[in-house]
């Protein structure tokens, strides 16, 4: 059975989400002044984005696979003993990643997926953990 050893969660830019909540606040404000029951559109939408804010998080196992989940969503697990490359990125494709101060991770030429831990030199560290040959490109 597969333990886990190492977790950590999305950073967040809240200079973007800050926004957006905020809009959704004042929108559902002035929606409830005109109709009280369109109060549970704008709550409903709140807590679909606050499942993302509080449940994305990278977790790596013992036996070298990485898990990410966000919101309710599982993504595929990650066999790390494949992974060839990791690249820092700013690249703002939907991904499951709250910041913009993300980490592409490949397989080859192929992206696998794209993430933002909170510390990504440590979560690059626990990586190599499974990988020594892993290679980590700046940009």
């Amino acid at each position: 059975m597969q333990s886990r050893i190492f977790q950590m969660k999305s950073a967040i830019s809240w200079w973007l989400f800050g926004p957006i909540i905020l809009m959704i606040m004042v929108f559902g404000y002035f929606k409830f002044l005109e109709e009280s029951s369109s109060i549970w559109i704008s709550l409903g939408v709140l807590l679909f984005i606050a499942s993302f804010l509080i449940n994305t998080k990278y977790t790596i196992y013992s036996d070298g696979t990485l898990k990410v989940i966000s919101g309710f969503t599982p993504f595929s697990k990650i066999n790390l003993h494949d992974v060839t490359a990791v690249v820092y990125t700013r690249n703002p494709i939907s991904s499951p990643a709250l910041s913009l101060n993300r980490l592409a991770i490949y397989k080859g030429n192929s992206l696998l997926i794209i993430i933002s831990p909170q510390n990504r030199e440590a979560f690059i560290e626990e990586m190599k953990k499974f990988n020594a040959s892993l290679s980590v490109v700046l940009k």
